[in-house]
């Protein structure tokens, strides 16, 4: 599990199942492992040691990336009327339109690669976005929505196959 809340994990043990926190953060004090994902996705995918190293085809990553980065709100900032910014003038407002543009694509960038880390090591992976739909990451088809794999008997809960998980 890539979140900080324990409210997956915590689930998954009523059900007997074992399953740990990994996060950069630790608010709920439920992280189990404190490690900065991004740069273990990076390091994965540059074939260095990764945590990634010590998961095996049987377990199964939910990976909560950042929504905030995917949501369609995000378009506001991309049309220069998010309501963070209608206080900077014109040339704020473009300065932290770009920032954010930059900001999504390097978190595009780090799906892609975590779904490339997963794939070469035959790994089970979902990836959610709780954003409201439609997501720009589903809704607009930036992202594959479908399963990637046959893999579909995930024995740990049953996930819906909606629009706000992708499944490998």
């Amino acid at each position: 599990m890539f979140e900080q809340s324990g409210t997956f994990k915590n689930e998954f043990k009523k059900l007997g199942i074992n399953a740990v926190d990994c996060d950069i953060q630790n608010n709920f004090g439920e992280t189990d492992f404190d490690n900065d994902l991004f740069a273990e996705i990076e390091n994965a995918y540059e074939g260095k040691p990764s945590l990634f190293d010590n998961i095996t085809p049987d377990d199964l990553i939910i990976a909560f990336f950042p929504c905030i980065y995917f949501e369609t709100l995000q378009m506001t900032y991309y049309q220069l009327d998010s309501v963070n910014i209608n206080f900077l003038p014109m040339t704020g407002r473009i300065e932290k339109a770009i920032e954010r543009l930059q900001q999504r694509t390097y978190m595009h960038t780090l799906l892609y690669k975590l779904l490339h880390v997963a794939y070469k090591n035959g790994l089970r992976l979902i990836i959610e976005n709780p954003a409201t739909p439609p997501t720009t990451l589903l809704g607009r088809r930036i992202f594959q929505s479908q399963p990637l794999s046959t893999k579909t008997e995930w024995n740990a809960a049953t996930f819906s196959r909606s629009q706000q998980h992708i499944g490998l």
